[in-house]
């Protein structure tokens, strides 16, 4: 709904609240009038005036960017290497021994 800016159920009050944008000042009594052709109990909602969500005084903080690996080695990959080195090191050695 327009001019609304977020809802939420308090439980400790066991009331709905409906926070509408402080700078709409039509906000409040749209959200009087929808209730009221709902028939919701005016005495289970809260109407409270909050900020735009977005427009906080401190901007929310991106996160930061996670680093990416350069290259990611499955373990066949890795087996694989290792499996190449040990072939490579038994060439090495049998050509010195002769």
């Amino acid at each position: 709904m327009e001019g609304v800016v977020s809802t939420d159920i308090d439980e400790k009050r066991n009331r709905i609240v409906i926070t509408t944008d402080v700078n709409d000042v039509n906000a409040a009594s749209l959200v009087k009038l929808k209730l009221e052709s709902l028939t919701v109990p005016r005495e289970a909602v809260i109407i409270e005036d909050g900020e735009p969500i977005g427009t906080a005084s401190e901007p929310v903080p991106k996160p930061l960017p996670q680093p990416v690996p350069s290259a990611i080695l499955t373990n066949e990959a890795l087996i694989l290497i290792v499996v190449i080195i040990l072939i490579a090191l038994c060439i090495i050695y049998y050509k010195r021994r002769k």
